[in-house]
């Protein structure tokens, strides 16, 4: 029979994939919480190219983990509207 007190939680399974292996990111209760812990997982891991399912501007912290080539520090000058890009 139904629970009386509501719908039972959905749990959702997040794993990362880096270089063939996967991190396991946990049980989530919602999509919502399932997909930030990947994103937040992959900006850590990819910085600005990691494939996000929000804006990846959104992880200011996760981003400031990630050691990011000179490629990535001047892509994130333009997307802060810097003309000094680093060479």
């Amino acid at each position: 029979p139904p629970d009386s007190e509501g719908p039972p939680l959905q749990e959702r399974e997040q794993r990362q994939e880096t270089s063939r292996k996967y991190t396991y990111l946990g049980l989530y209760e919602t999509e919502l919480e399932a997909a930030k812990a990947h994103d937040k997982a992959a900006v850590a891991c990819f910085g600005l190219h990691a494939h996000t399912n929000f804006d990846v501007r959104s992880y200011p912290e996760e981003l400031a983990l990630h050691n990011p080539g000179m490629k990535e520090l001047n892509m994130l000058k333009l997307f802060q509207g810097t003309n000094e890009l680093l060479y």
